[in-house]
């Protein structure tokens, strides 16, 4: 049993426990104790778990995955600063110069220093050792057990299956270790490409959200897409048995 799913029985268990006080009409005060430990059970079960970051080392048939590093910054910058890469990721604003993908891969590692609500991988090519881009999680919620999905490619590895691999070991990795009940994804739907991915990696088109945010100039839709834990366990069950 991982240290997930004894976070979420933690968590459960002092949920219970609430709804019991509550029915009894117990101090206030004591409530809100209960509240907080069961708000933030989950994020000190894994404390052990996140201290190490070869914990999120990944491999896949072509590549390493590894947790973002400051020395990714030359290769990032590389598809970071690439119009074409840029116009419908929706998860950064092109890049100028390196230091902006310096002060980005900054942001990210803090952010998943601090409270672990990012964790994303580069992309390492096994041949060069270079990144060539990067997949992961953002707003990753223990409580919830969710997290969102994205990823981006150098235009130079295009066509190549990099995403599809990349994500198809993250998902993996999100729904076997990290036991999340759901994981989502969004993308603008003028990026056929980045559609077909996400649905190579079984995720369910679930909406459109109309004119979700303004980017590069202008209001886009977004395409959302999901899946849950019973549903890619399923997928993987059936898959082990036909092999």
């Amino acid at each position: 049993m991982s240290d997930i799913n004894i976070c979420a029985i933690i968590a459960n268990s002092y949920l219970i426990i609430e709804g019991v006080i509550m029915s009894f009409k117990v101090n206030p005060l004591f409530i809100f104790v209960i509240t907080f430990i069961s708000n933030f059970s989950c994020v000190w079960a894994m404390e052990d778990y996140f201290v190490d970051d070869d914990n999120f080392n990944l491999e896949t048939e072509r590549f390493r995955l590894r947790l973002l590093r400051p020395e990714d910054a030359a290769d990032m910058f590389e598809f970071t600063s690439n119009p074409d890469v840029v116009k419908y990721t929706g998860l950064f604003e092109l890049h100028k110069n390196i230091d902006e993908t310096k002060a980005w891969l900054e942001e990210h590692i803090n952010r998943y220093k601090n409270n672990n609500y990012d964790i994303i991988w580069s992309i390492l090519d096994k041949d060069t050792n270079n990144a060539i881009g990067f997949c992961g999680f953002e707003e990753c919620s223990t409580r919830d057990s969710k997290a969102e999905l994205g990823y981006a490619v150098n235009h130079k590895y295009w066509k190549m299956g990099v995403a599809t691999e990349a994500a198809q070991k993250v998902i993996d990795f999100g729904f076997n270790v990290l036991e999340l009940n759901r994981i989502w994804a969004t993308y603008d739907p003028r990026n056929i490409a980045s559609g077909k991915v996400l649905k190579k990696c079984n995720l369910v088109q679930e909406g459109l959200l109309r004119q979700l945010y303004f980017f590069n100039g202008e209001y886009v839709d977004r395409v959302m897409l999901g899946i849950l834990r019973k549903e890619y366990l399923a997928k993987q069950n059936a898959d082990s048995s036909n092999n």
